[in-house]
């Protein structure tokens, strides 16, 4: 989705803060929202429509370099977030080839050089899938949000978590900077359709209603927390 209709649907959203790169066919695409209340944001680059992601190893390895370059202009809190296309580990990656060494010491460079902390995530395992059929399926965790200490200090309660795939290939990612600020039991339950999409989502159910048979608030509850 991009264009008019993008921005319709984003001007629906709680957010008074927004930048939109466009798709580029099928290809790219990216939404950054946020609360001026809560953050300032300042976009200081912006890629061109007509460029394409970086994807070679070559490519990539000049982000590493000018990320590495960055880290050393300032001593500032510093997070990035979005789409690596590379995994750190062989537990990043189900089915395809063996993840390539040189790739995953290239980006663990950059990370160690940068002094950036993964901030980890909950939800499903993996955030891109080659859509495939189970003989050819691959499943990685391409997508993630790195930190630096100063970063990490200001926002020490900061969580990522991964959502519900829904017609894509890639998961979204939620960055929740101060999760203390809302009380998810004082928003209404309402059930999701897109859940249903969710490989996890049967054994989501099952785990909440566990023990809860006679007690609907408290399955409901978990259930809510769990998803």
């Amino acid at each position: 989705m991009s264009g008019a209709r993008a921005l319709e649907l984003i001007e629906s959203l709680p957010f008074d803060g927004s930048v939109v790169a466009d798709t580029v066919g099928f290809a790219g695409g990216i939404w950054m929202l946020w609360r001026t209340d809560l953050v300032h944001v300042e976009v200081l680059a912006q890629r061109s429509r007509r460029s394409m992601p970086l994807s070679g190893f070559a490519e990539r390895c000049m982000l590493w370099e000018n990320l590495k370059l960055i880290a050393t202009l300032h001593d500032l809190p510093w997070a990035l977030m979005g789409d690596f296309n590379e995994v750190i580990s062989e537990e990043e990656k189900a089915g395809g080839n063996p993840i390539c060494q040189r790739r995953v010491r290239a980006i663990l460079d950059c990370m160690n050089e940068c002094q950036m902390l993964d901030l980890g995530f909950s939800g499903p395992k993996f955030t891109w899938t080659n859509k495939r059929e189970l003989g050819g399926l691959i499943q990685c965790r391409l997508d993630r949000v790195w930190a630096n200490p100063v970063w990490k200090a200001s926002f020490p309660e900061a969580n990522v978590t991964h959502l519900a795939r829904v017609n894509l290939d890639h998961c979204p990612l939620l960055l929740n900077l101060c999760p203390n600020l809302s009380n998810a039991s004082n928003w209404p339950f309402r059930f999701q359709p897109m859940w249903l999409s969710h490989n996890d989502f049967p054994a989501i159910v099952r785990d909440s209603w566990n023990g809860m048979e006679y007690n609907l608030t408290e399955a409901v509850t978990r259930f809510t927390h769990k998803v």
